[in-house]
Formats: structure tokens, C-alpha cells, sequence
């Protein structure tokens, strides 16, 4: 980031679902499209994501994270 190899113009999150995991955590799916300029390219992005939550002492924590980029069309 810092030397500009990767620059985001923006992003748009699309949530398709969220799951509960009993009273203290949830995971959620869904999409994500942005534009980059990535090595002095722009581009147009699409990926997948999935995170997971947990509350753990009054306070949320992100477990775990995936992006998953899909092929260009």
C-alpha cells in the first residue's frame, strides 16, 4: 500500500447472508465489487468473502476472514 502498487477507488459489499452461531457469534457471506489500480492498472474486481464473529468478554472479535477473487469477464 504504501508504495502505491495497490490503490482502491472504491468498494461496494453486497451481504447475502448472515448466520447466526448461537447467542454470542455469527458468520456472514456475500460479495464484494471494487476498483483498483493495481501495478498502475486499473481494474474492475469481484470476490467473495466470508467472516466469522464471536462477542468474547463484552467485546467482537473477528475470527477469521476469506476473500476469494473471482475471474474476470
Amino acid at each position: 500500500f504504501r508504495d502505491g502498487a495497490l490503490i482502491y477507488h472504491n468498494a461496494v459489499l453486497k451481504l447475502e447472508k448472515v448466520s447466526a452461531l448461537g447467542e454470542d457469534g455469527f458468520m456472514a457471506t456475500g460479495s464484494v465489487s471494487m476498483d483498483a489500480t493495481v501495478g498502475g492498472v486499473l481494474k474492475h474486481l469481484h470476490t467473495l468473502l466470508l467472516v466469522v464473529w464471536r462477542k468474547e468478554s463484552g467485546t467482537w472479535r473477528l475470527l477469521g476472514h476469506q476473500t476469494t477473487l473471482l475471474p474476470q469477464s
